[in-house]
Formats: C-alpha cells, structure tokens, sequence
C-alpha cells in the first residue's frame, strides 16, 4: 500500500503553519472593512475550496483502497497467530476507551473553547447584480454543489470498497491477489496525487484562513488556539491513562515500564514517525522491559506500522469541536457511525508525520462536517504531531506488555526488569 509522504516533513509543516499565521493575521486586518476587500476575500475561498474538492476527490479512492486492504488482510488470515490476535483485540478495546474519553472530556470543555461562538458557511454572497464578485461568488456555489455530491456517495463509496474485499476473500480466494494489486495500483495513482496536492497545503491554508478570519474577526484564531491546547492536554491525558493500563493489566512495573519506553518516545518527538521510533522501541522492549522477541518482535513492528491510537483522541474530538463550532445537529446514529469508520480507518494510515489525517477527511465531510477547518488544523499539526506520535508509540509498549501477560510468557531477565 502506497502511503501519504511528507517530504521535507518539518519544513514543510512549519511552512504551512507561518502561512496559516499570515493568513490569519491579513484577515484580521482587513476584517473592519470587509466590503473594501470583497474581490480578494472571495478570491481567496474560491482558490481554497478548488483545492479543497480535488482533494476530496482523491481521497476517496485512496480511503477507500485502505479499507479494502485492511477487510482483506483480516478476512485473509494474515493475523492468524495467538499473539497476533491478542494484540489485535488490545488495540481495539484500548481504541473503544479513547474514544468514550475524548467523547466524555470533549463535549464537556467544547464550549469553553468556543466561548458559545459558532461559523456559518457563507452562502449569501454579494448582490449579483451590482457587485463585481458575483461570477466568482457563483463559483463558489458550484464547488459546494460538487462538494456536497461527492459527500452523497462517500459512505456508499466505502462500504462498496469493504463488501468486495469480504465477498472476493470469502468466495473468490484465487482471484484475491489480482483485485489486491489493482487496489494498490489505484492506491498509488491517488496517493501520487494527494502528495501533489499536499505540497500546495501551505497556499490552501493561506487562503482559506485569510477568508475565514476576514468574515469573522480574530475570534477564530483564539478558538483555533484553544482547541489545539485542548486537543494537546487529552493526547497527553490518555498517554498517561496507558501507563496506568500497562501497570494494571500489563507484565511489568510501572517505573520500568516508563523508564524503557522514555528513549523512543523521544525519538517519536523529534521524528513525528511512528516507523521512526521502531528500532529504538524494539531495543527498550527488550533490553529495558524485558518483553520476550517471540512478542516483541511480532508486537512493535505491526503496532507502529499498523496501529494508530491517536484516532481516537484526534479525530473524535475533532469531529465533536467542528460539530459545535458549525452547529451541526448529530445523533446517536450518525456518531456511531463515525465511530465505526474510525476504528476501522485506525488501522489503515501510514506511520509518517500527519500521513493520515486527511484519511478521515471524507467521513467528515460524509457527516457534514466542513472541510476548510480539517485542513486549517493539519497546517498546525506540527506540535500535535509530537504528541500523537508520542500516543502510538506507548501504545505498541503497553500492548507488548499485555500480550506478554495474556498468554503468560516469563520476562526476559535484566537487571531493570522486575514486577512490582
């Protein structure tokens, strides 16, 4: 499966944070005298959500692709194997716990950090008649209208990815490999794609945070700076709630468990790679915890290449922030439902620094969730990042840890391995 990359990862990701400032700093500025800026501002939003539709356009069938990898793979025996499918159920039910977490904390502090304050997608427009904005407004128009038909078929879209994979595992198991590479011939083709368009992500978030703040005042930037100070305070919160799980349920003490694993989630700071911290979180597993290779071997690496905690936290209170802040009417059927799709998606991302935060972006706008706020809070992904890459990689310890108590295998003996 081809993946997201991000070539030049913290160059680029600072870049695109200094263009979001500058855009949120210009549309302040001209945000009192709105009316003398109509022609740039509108501009601006239709420059953005151009950007804004092809992306989407190419992130279906890349999401989709994963989903047919990820129903194949499990359909297909490729986690046969006790501890394999210890490690599988851990994942899942620590997920399930993350997300009755961040659902709990996050529909408790969300008006806080709007401070009640809520965004209409701007629809009205100028008088088409008088003003000169109006083609450019009507262009706008019909970037939604394609927006809005591409959401209609998002969720058919997938659940036709995942009903193929499982009828082509289940009956038609000789073709199984051919339908694999033309899902990964489609997945590179898109993720080609998705890669050109990520390098204009600096320009996108430019434009649409200048339109954004230009309409409605600094208040925006503020709210922008809490959640992502919220969103910081629950990743550290549920990295703490697995030391905790590790301590209760898991093989070793809760001082060896944090002192092995300090060295890779070091790594995982500074890189923003879960793939990054897998030699450095091998080393501590083995020599520092004591995990047995039999676990640690098979653990780690399919954690940190496969296993992606942070959804969890990230996308579910996303999806409960822009849902308040666009007062966007959920129930409990459309919130299991992206529930669902996100435990799913958890499994599917690359490993490389925010390669998959536009994974979801289709189930958000599925849900009608605006998209311009999703890519406004990936071009500041840059000190999140550490923290959900810090996440994953103390989940792959504490799931080495209680795999190796399930099925009750011996530690290996050091001089820094004791259960306490």
């Amino acid at each position: 499966m081809a993946v997201i990359t991000n070539k030049g990862s913290f160059n680029s990701a600072l870049i695109a944070m200094l263009a979001l400032i500058t855009g949120f700093v210009s549309g302040w500025l001209v945000s009192e005298h709105q009316k003398n800026w109509n022609d740039i501002i509108f501009w601006a939003e239709l420059t953005g959500k151009v950007w804004l539709t092809l992306l989407i356009t190419v992130a279906i069938p890349l999401v989709g692709a994963y989903l047919f990898s990820i129903v194949s793979s499990m359909s297909g025996g490729r986690l046969a194997g006790k501890i394999g499918w210890h490690a599988l159920v851990f994942h899942v039910l620590i997920m399930l716990l993350g997300m009755c977490f961040t659902l709990s904390v996050g529909y408790a502090i969300t008006n806080y950090i709007t401070y009640g304050f809520t965004l209409l997608l701007h629809t009205d427009g100028p008088d088409l008649t008088t003003d000169g904005t109006g083609a450019v407004h009507q262009l706008i128009i019909w970037t939604d209208v394609v927006q809005t038909s591409l959401a209609r078929i998002i969720l058919p879209a997938l659940l036709a990815f995942a009903v193929t994979a499982l009828i082509i595992t289940r009956f038609y198991k000789l073709k199984r490999d051919r339908w694999l590479e033309r899902v990964h011939n489609l997945s590179e083709r898109a993720t080609t794609a998705m890669n050109g368009l990520l390098l204009l992500l600096p320009v996108a978030a430019l434009t649409l945070s200048f339109a954004l703040t230009a309409r409605h005042g600094y208040t925006l930037a503020g709210i922008m700076g809490q959640y992502v100070l919220a969103l910081i305070g629950m990743l550290m919160a549920f990295t703490l709630v697995l030391y905790l799980i590790a301590r209760s349920f898991g093989a070793v003490s809760f001082g060896v468990f944090a002192r092995a694993l300090f060295p890779a989630q070091l790594v995982a700071a500074s890189t923003r790679s879960s793939l990054a911290t897998m030699p450095a979180l091998l080393t501590s597993a083995e020599q520092g915890a004591g995990i047995p290779p039999s676990v640690s071997r098979l653990v780690i690496p399919f954690s940190v290449s496969v296993f992606r905690l942070n959804r969890a936290i990230t996308s579910v209170f996303s999806y409960v922030f822009f849902t308040a802040l666009y007062a966007i009417p959920t129930d409990g059927v459309s919130t299991l439902l992206f529930l669902g799709l996100i435990l799913i998606l958890s499994f599917g991302s690359p490993g490389l620094p925010s390669g998959g935060k536009l994974a979801t972006m289709p189930v958000f706008l599925a849900l009608g969730v605006p998209l311009e706020m999703i890519v406004l809070t990936k071009a500041i992904d840059v000190i999140p990042d550490m923290f959900k890459t810090m996440l994953n990689v103390t989940e792959g310890m504490t799931i080495a840890s209680l795999v190796t108590r399930s099925n009750k295998l011996e530690l290996v003996v050091s001089s820094t391995t004791t259960r306490v």
